[in-house]
């Protein structure tokens, strides 16, 4: 059993206080947001009328490592939860990529099994992620026409709620 593909748009910005903000919108097959600014989430879904408020890296998390922060290419605690592995160079879209293979730790509180990553060599961001999560459920994210250092309006990651959504605190 296959979800469909989910295609969109996905803006990263740095902050000078080594902060991350993100705007990621799915518009197929069903319109949903994410956003991440000043360490708080909401992830927005339209069709049910509601938003996920958030902390990221609150006790709310259990202290779990999510797919978020290696998408955005923060590898510094992988190794405390994951085993590493380098497996080759591949072409992905014409450019060329190290493979590697991150396998959960016995006792690790990973939600993932094993994450696979393609990382573009001359941006050094992962293009690809295969996440295998504990019931074997396999997600791919891919990552294409990539833009790097383009001036974003600081609007790109503000996202503006209906009156009519229910706002649930995660």
């Amino acid at each position: 059993m296959s979800d469909p593909a989910e295609k969109g748009h996905i803006y990263v910005q740095r902050t000078e206080n080594k902060g991350t903000r993100l705007r990621l919108t799915i518009l197929e097959p069903e319109p949903r947001s994410v956003t991440l600014k000043d360490g708080e989430y909401v992830f927005y879904q339209p069709k049910i009328k509601q938003a996920l408020i958030g902390k990221l890296g609150t006790e709310a998390s259990g202290g779990k490592v999510g797919f978020l922060g290696y998408l955005l290419g923060d590898l510094t605690s992988a190794e405390e939860h994951f085993h590493i592995r380098s497996l080759g160079e591949e072409l992905i879209d014409g450019k060329q990529t190290a493979r590697l293979r991150l396998s959960a730790k016995p006792g690790s509180e990973s939600p993932y099994l094993q994450i696979d990553l393609w990382v573009q060599r001359d941006l050094w961001l992962p293009v690809r992620q295969e996440l295998t999560e504990l019931n074997h459920s396999l997600t791919r994210i891919e990552l294409k026409n990539i833009s790097i250092n383009e001036d974003l309006d600081e609007n790109v990651f503000q996202l503006e709620l209906p009156r009519d959504v229910e706002r649930v605190r995660g």
